[in-house]
């Protein structure tokens, strides 16, 4: 409920989550903080989100801290 209430806060000043998972990485948006190698996955994949990402106006205002696999 909190955290609904503060996405909602955030929304309303255009600030936006990203939505990293299972997307490629791409260094402009992303600070990979891990590799793992895994067949199940595509190279670059990224396969988990330690730290959410935030855009407003579509301008980045913190990247993602993402596991990548190779």
């Amino acid at each position: 409920m909190v955290m609904q209430n503060l996405l909602a806060i955030l929304a309303s000043m255009k600030v936006q989550p990203m939505d990293s998972l299972h997307r490629c990485f791409n260094p402009a948006y992303h600070e990979a903080v891990e590799h793992i190698t895994d067949p199940q996955y595509r190279e670059d994949e990224i396969v988990g989100v330690v730290r959410t990402g935030f855009t407003m106006d579509e301008e980045i205002i913190r990247h993602a801290r993402v596991v990548v696999a190779n």
